[in-house]
Formats: C-alpha cells, structure tokens, sequence
C-alpha cells in the first residue's frame, strides 16, 4: 500500500525504502516514510491510512 502510494507520488527511492521497511516492520514503515518524503507531499501522505 505505501509504496504504491510513494510511486503515485513519482518517488521511486522512496518506495523502495517503504517496502524494505514493510518486510521488517510495516507499521514503523509509515512513519519514517512520512518523514522522508514530507518536503514535498505531507498533506497526501498523512490523508492514507497507516
């Protein structure tokens, strides 16, 4: 889910990094993520479900 949502947003770097988080830890994966790409687009990342 989240690293569908990071290529819909044209971050490929960051969805890499989502899934690898998902594989260890899918509930911390959302907020590092969030982090890592809130320079550009907080709003659309907070909206989904984590």
């Amino acid at each position: 889910m989240i690293s569908i949502a990071f290529m819909e947003h044209g971050g490929s770097e960051h969805a890499v990094q989502a899934t690898e988080g998902q594989s260890l830890m899918p509930n911390a994966a959302a907020p590092v993520a969030q982090r890592q790409c809130s320079r550009s687009r907080s709003r659309r990342i907070s909206a989904l479900p984590g």
